[in-house]
């Protein structure tokens, strides 16, 4: 009866242990199978990464060239816009350099002129008399004559006054009128009387 216990204790024990060995196989297999999922992912992952990576160098590369490429016609085509200004700006210099060395030559010639002119007017119409041996000789002067001086001279107010009343008098006024319009309307012709009347009267005002 031991005996059999014990063997029976041994199977069960050996059944526990093939079921443990089993046990432990199997975790060590799904282990392995998750390690190596894992292990797979990961490297997928590394690699996925590895590409985006290398498509981001590649357009990262190829954007650097084209905006070397922009600067580089940019920098071409700002040198031919600053080598035009710089040629206008230097063909414009020596245009306004003639133009001004013309003026100076003009000026210098002007200035010369005038100062020849100068030297003959104060140093030959306008020089100092000098006395010498010789006879001066007589300046004729223009002076204008006594008539023509007369002549310029106004004449008194009496004179102006009669010569007013001679040709100005009260007839010839009203007589003149009465020619330029035979046959006036009573008002104008009154008005016309009246105006006639205050000159008149002025004049005899102011001769009195």
């Amino acid at each position: 009866m031991t005996l059999s216990f014990s063997v029976d204790a041994t199977e069960s024990a050996l059944s526990h242990s093939k079921k443990t060995h089993n046990s432990v196989m199997e975790m060590e297999r799904n282990h392995v199978n998750a390690l190596d999922s894992l292990v797979r992912s990961a490297s997928d992952s590394n690699e996925h990464h590895d590409a985006e990576i290398k498509s981001l160098r590649d357009t990262a590369e190829h954007d650097a060239l084209k905006a070397s490429e922009d600067i580089l016609k940019h920098i071409d085509c700002t040198s031919e816009q600053d080598k035009e200004v710089v040629s206008a700006i230097l063909e414009t210099t020596k245009s306004q350099a003639k133009n001004l060395e013309s003026l100076h030559e003009d000026h210098a010639r002007q200035s010369a002129s005038i100062q020849q002119k100068a030297h003959d007017t104060f140093y030959q119409k306008y020089m100092d008399y000098e006395p010498s041996g010789d006879t001066p000789i007589r300046m004729d002067t223009d002076v204008p004559s006594k008539v023509t001086i007369e002549s310029l001279r106004a004449m008194p107010m009496e004179n102006l006054l009669e010569e007013f009343r001679e040709n100005h008098s009260f007839e010839s006024l009203s007589g003149k009128k009465s020619k330029s319009s035979p046959a006036p309307r009573p008002p104008l012709a009154q008005i016309d009387n009246a105006v006639v009347q205050r000159i008149w009267w002025s004049v005899e005002l102011f001769t009195m």
